[in-house]
């Protein structure tokens, strides 16, 4: 077989990239597992009436796996979920080598964005300039994050937000909120003065979610299934953009194909590649091969075909701080009946870091995911949720991060990916943050504040930065992989640092900026 293109990967980034290269000589390869069951309900609420147990909790009762073991996170438990997490395996190990997470990449359909929240943040050049090295800016990825806006359907407002979370063309009216979340942003309202002093601004966030019809896709009917089920057109995903394509018949599709090796030569790039169901191996030609097999994945594919088996490579990550709080004056309130998980987001700044605050309402997931975290026995734990759950919130915060010499990405013996990763983001201003949540009717302790281990949030990056002059294990501003002129990595490998923000539309917008940019 023979193509102008190939995208490795159906994920964020090549989905991007094959929207930019929409003709009959551009082709995805991927191996694209897929749920091995729906998820019926069209609600949290008729799940938990129907009394069908093994739908809520799976055949071995794996949504209840946090109460005993290492947790695996809490959107990947659901049996209807464990597809996305089917790629390659990994590990991370601290400063005295004990492993303190482990899982794995995405092999699925649409990739890990699958599982995402849906929250879309621009890049801005004050990011790019606090964090520095990067040799693309704002402005070359700015009508890329357009586009890619106007496709998905993004909802949320102009507010005390936008200037930190870049501008945008067009939103969709914001996501409902539940009557604690509305309480706290009429209170920021009303004292934001003071609060914007001390360094906090709060609103609503802007997400991938349609609170109306929108082209020719229903809008959301907020069930609370997102942890349960990805099959929700409304929240968007690269799996509506791949079947959008395949019915539009300008790509070729090929799934259950998984890419082992590739060799440049003159004016062409061949692939060895081997269905994953037969073993058979597949020979394919193509003027071009972008990689968006995930920041670890791509990694691991280049460091194996350059046999670079003993390579250390460069790693990002930015876990979050998991901090819950209350809201006293909404406790024991009515429980809504529709809600989204992330009620609000926020902007602190401290000390001229600015970080990001994705705020959580936590009715959409079972109390189990919730009891192991409260501080006292399982029966008191389950009488305070029953009693706190209307006015409870779980703040995630979100730092930057830049390369750190001692981060790096190995391979072990059986070529599988181990993450030394000792220095992650300071957890620091938790305390001058709870100050500024006070103004505004919020308590929380910093002694509950918990440090989420890397590779919970899955934020991987900067595997192969790009750079203006790239060395090896480098890319050009294209993605171009230093020792190749066919070969370029696309996903989130190429980016150079991690701004507080989530990462998914900056991937996406930069995917789409190197095809766009690709020789005709």
């Amino acid at each position: 077989m023979e193509f102008d293109t190939v995208i490795v990967g159906s994920g964020a980034a090549g989905i991007a990239a094959a929207l930019e290269l929409e003709h009959s000589g551009t082709a995805i390869i991927d191996v694209g597992n897929i749920a091995s069951s729906p998820f019926h309900p069209e609600t949290l609420s008729d799940a938990k009436r129907s009394g069908e147990l093994e739908e809520l909790l799976g055949s071995n009762w794996e949504m209840l796996a946090n109460l005993d073991s290492p947790k695996i996170h809490s959107k990947l438990r659901a049996s209807q979920m464990r597809y996305v997490h089917s790629g390659v395996p990994f590990s991370v190990t601290d400063e005295s080598k004990s492993i303190v997470n482990s899982g794995r990449g995405s092999y699925a359909r649409g990739g890990f964005a699958n599982a995402w929240g849906a929250q879309v943040y621009r890049y801005t050049q004050s990011d790019l300039d606090a964090l520095g090295d990067w040799p693309v800016m704002a402005s070359e990825l700015e009508p890329y994050y357009n586009r890619l806006e106007a496709h998905m359907g993004v909802s949320g407002l102009v507010d005390d937000l936008s200037s930190f979370f870049g501008g945008a063309e067009k939103l969709l009216a914001p996501s409902p909120i539940i009557p604690s979340a509305s309480r706290l942003l009429s209170l920021y309202q009303r004292k934001k003065d003071k609060v914007n002093k001390s360094g906090l601004l709060l609103g609503r966030p802007r997400l991938a979610v349609l609170t109306e019809d929108y082209a020719g896709y229903s809008a959301y009917n907020f069930g609370e299934t997102e942890f349960f089920n990805t099959g929700h057109n409304s929240i968007y995903t690269p799996q509506r953009t791949l079947d959008e394509l395949i019915s539009r018949g300008k790509i070729k599709y090929l799934p259950r194909i998984r890419l082992d090796g590739y060799l440049e030569k003159n004016g062409h790039v061949e692939l060895l590649t081997s269905n994953v169901d037969s073993g058979e191996n597949v020979r394919i030609k193509t003027n071009r091969l972008l990689l968006a097999c995930g920041a670890l994945q791509t990694a691991r594919l280049v460091m194996l075909n350059n046999r670079a088996l003993d390579a250390s490579l460069s790693v990002l990550e930015h876990p979050p701080t998991l901090l819950p709080v209350i809201m006293p004056s909404s406790i024991a309130s009515e429980l809504p009946v529709i809600s989204y998980p992330i009620q609000l987001a926020g902007c602190f700044d401290h000390a001229g870091e600015k970080q990001m605050l994705s705020i959580y309402y936590a009715g959409g997931m079972l109390r189990s995911d919730l009891l192991p975290d409260l501080p006292f026995s399982m029966k008191e734990n389950l009488w305070l949720l029953k009693n706190i759950l209307s006015g409870l919130f779980v703040v995630q915060i979100w730092r930057p991060s830049i390369p750190h010499l001692k981060n790096r990405l190995k391979l072990d013996v059986d070529n599988e990916i181990r993450l030394e990763y000792p220095v992650s983001p300071n957890n620091h201003g938790i305390q001058n943050l709870l100050r500024s949540f006070r103004k505004i009717g919020l308590y929380g302790h910093e002694r509950f504040a918990q440090e989420s281990p890397v590779g919970w949030g899955f934020h991987f990056a900067g595997t192969l930065p790009m750079k203006e002059t790239p060395s090896e294990f480098n890319t050009d501003r294209l993605g171009r992989l230093w020792n190749c002129k066919r070969v370029h990595a696309i996903d989130g490998s190429v980016l150079p640092s991690l701004p507080a923000k989530n990462l998914t539309l900056t991937i996406m917008a930069n995917a789409a900026r190197i095809a766009a940019s690709l020789p005709k």
